[in-house]
């Protein structure tokens, strides 16, 4: 939760949820932290596969409100700023409520009047929106802003963060020849991991695991205990 408390998020709980596991995850590599955002998306096609590196992580910038509804600034929840693209994540504490096209669509024009006012940072970059939790459906929506540019909205939830993460930390258990910080990468997806965990989120799969008996209901005493017990 160190970003939430940095950046006096600590009274809201979506912040929170935010802070602590976007705020772990900056710190994988590059190429591991951007694959597991891409492959929790319910259609990813159309994302980049790779990237090179990250220049930059800002939590909750203040923007530009420029020709947005907002009056004093517009603050999206996460803005990565890779090498070869640029990515904004609105997050909302609930699975399946509270994402809205308004929301987007303001984010979407202010980080256009930051690219303007910040051109040799931005310039020629492609913006990727990703919309995380709170969506009704998991269809891609696209935006037409200022009447002449396309974004399209990839939409991800909580758990299948969690389920991305799990498998990027098994892949890694499993593999037997040493990559380089193989064993810090390790660290920080279980803590990850724990982040969920201490927000009440788990992966359920382990119950697949669990073995399944069956009772033999010939041997001796079963017929007469069911009947007591009856």
């Amino acid at each position: 939760m160190f970003e939430s408390i940095l950046n006096n998020k600590t009274s809201s709980a979506e912040d929170k949820k935010t802070s602590t596991i976007i705020g772990q995850l900056k710190y994988l590599p590059p190429d591991i932290l951007w694959q597991i955002i891409r492959n929790s998306c319910s259609n990813n096609e159309g994302l980049p596969i790779n990237t090179m590196s990250l220049e930059d992580i800002q939590f909750w910038p203040h923007w530009d409100a420029g020709n947005t509804t907002n009056t004093n600034y517009v603050e999206p929840d996460v803005f990565l700023n890779f090498h070869e693209f640029d990515v904004i994540i609105e997050a909302k504490i609930e699975e399946s409520i509270g994402q809205y096209r308004t929301q987007w669509e303001n984010e979407i024009i202010a980080y256009e009047n930051e690219v303007h006012n910040n051109n040799e940072v931005h310039n020629n970059k492609k913006l990727y929106f990703i919309s995380l939790g709170g969506n009704i459906d998991k269809n891609n929506e696209s935006l037409e802003i200022n009447n002449k540019k396309i974004i399209i909205i990839y939409k991800c939830n909580w758990i299948a963060l969690l389920l991305e993460t799990t498998n990027r930390l098994n892949e890694l258990n499993k593999l037997e020849t040493n990559i380089p910080q193989k064993k810090s990468i390790i660290r920080i997806l279980e803590d990850v991991i724990r982040g969920f965990n201490y927000i009440g989120l788990f992966n359920i799969k382990w119950f697949e695991k669990i073995a399944t008996y069956n009772i033999d209901t010939n041997i001796k005493g079963f017929e007469q205990w069911t009947t007591e017990k009856n």
